[in-house]
């Protein structure tokens, strides 16, 4: 397009006859055709340089839009700190237009802007789990959860909660306060927000460089008591309980230990007991959670424990057995078992087919015992495999067997009742068998 230099050169470059017909009217035609052209030209370009900034302006809607706004109450101090200094950082005109420019610094500003909205998310989550309901607060569960407000009831009764299970919260109300004053702390310092590697990122107060990092909704502990039970059981007393039955019946002190080591283990409230036990005899301060995370310390408090308890067993007597005549056992009838007392089989894989659970109703399913060469053979009816018992067993999965088998006869027979059934069950032909059951 001629520039108006250009258009005003034309009438020099004319013919130099000023009287040749039509000089002057072709010398204006063509200043006039050359304006028109110029002044199109500057329209598209203005047309073009205004569509493209309604581009860029739409660009920069979008970024801004995209931030969310965080909510003060529905966030711990600290988190609302962090979530306001971010989203004022985005919504900066500058940073917008910084990130606006191409397609990579909005790719990496839309990161950050969602990194942010995770955060304030996880960060509301955070609150309703750790802060509490006044109302549930109130109630005699409620107070007993780990939640700000139900510690802060706790304490405007007196505390005591705990005690009237038998337990008592090793946590100080003091402990609480604090976790709950650094919930509340900002640690922002103001004006250091900015985006790292798509990442927004802040000088922290408390020194060092912080993130928008989601682990910081991970110790949903904060509130909660540690529990500790005000009674427990000494060695001694786990020894006589119902719960080491078997441990008093093992036939080897090898395995009475193996026994009572694998009840401790799989049952927390001796856990617990040893644990108890342990801290009172050596003054010790372990925690439960000190004692959970750490195997080896676990392993030599539950192994001290069950040393002491084993001490006190004692090799099984020899039953007497009297007269050489054989007697019957008194067996009880099909009828009189009736209401189901024996191990419940059901969902049991491999060769252990006996679980812990002893009086489910599966009597309609159990028809007799027999021997096998040393083996008890419990069967079945409804096409159910046969379970051998070895009189000898040699794993501990068979020593269980055992003396679950061996505890459920003397429970139905009286005591010596196992030994009844196999003296009755040694004297049968092969092929032979009790209907016992």
């Amino acid at each position: 397009m001629a520039t108006p230099f250009e258009v005003r050169n034309i009438q020099a470059q004319q013919p130099a006859n000023p009287y040749e017909e039509g000089y002057f009217s072709k010398a204006a035609e063509g200043i006039i055709e050359n304006i028109n052209n110029y002044k199109a030209g500057e329209a598209l370009e203005l047309a073009k340089l205004e569509q493209e900034t309604k581009a860029q302006q739409a660009v920069k809607n979008r970024l801004r839009t995209s931030v969310g706004s965080p909510t003060e109450v529905g966030m711990w101090g600290r988190d609302f700190n962090v979530a306001q200094e971010a989203a004022k950082f985005l919504q900066r005109e500058d940073v917008i237009a910084q990130y606006a420019e191409d397609e990579v610094t909005q790719a990496q500003y839309q990161q950050a802007v969602n990194g942010l909205n995770a955060y304030m998310k996880g960060a509301e989550e955070y609150y309703s789990t750790t802060y509490g309901d006044p109302l549930q607060a109130k109630d005699p569960k409620g107070i007993q959860k780990g939640t700000w407000l139900s510690a802060t009831e706790r304490e405007a009764r007196g505390g005591g909660i705990y005690e009237s299970t038998g337990f008592t919260d090793r946590n100080t109300y003091d402990m609480y306060s604090n976790n709950y004053n650094a919930l509340e702390a900002h640690d922002v310092v103001p004006g250091t927000m900015r985006i790292e590697n798509g990442m927004l990122a802040y000088d922290k107060v408390s020194g060092g460089t912080g993130t928008l990092d989601m682990a910081a909704f991970q110790a949903t502990d904060v509130f909660a008591p540690q529990l500790e039970r005000t009674s427990y059981k000494d060695p001694a007393e786990f020894y006589r309980s119902n719960q080491a039955a078997h441990v008093r019946k093992a036939k080897t002190e090898d395995d009475a230990k193996t026994f009572a080591t694998n009840w401790v283990l799989n049952h927390d409230e001796n856990q617990m007991d040893a644990l108890r036990y342990y801290n009172n005899r050596n003054d010790g301060n372990y925690s439960r959670q000190e004692f959970m995370s750490n195997e080896e310390l676990r392993n030599d408090i539950i192994s001290s424990y069950v040393d002491e308890a084993i001490g006190l067993w004692e090799k099984p007597k020899p039953k007497s057995t009297g007269s050489t005549t054989k007697k019957k056992p008194n067996v009880p009838s099909a009828v009189a078992l009736g209401d189901g007392r024996f191990m419940d089989i059901t969902n049991q894989t491999g060769s252990n087919k006996l679980a812990t659970t002893f009086y489910e109703n599966m009597a309609n399913k159990v028809i007799g015992l027999t021997m096998s060469g040393e083996d008890i053979v419990i069967q079945f009816a409804g096409g159910i495999d046969d379970v051998n018992i070895p009189l000898t067993p040699q794993t501990n999965e068979e020593r269980m067997d055992r003396l679950r088998l061996e505890e459920y006869l003397d429970k139905v027979f009286g005591e010596g009742g196992f030994d009844k059934v196999i003296a009755e069950l040694s004297g049968v032909t092969s092929g032979g068998g009790m209907d016992v059951f």
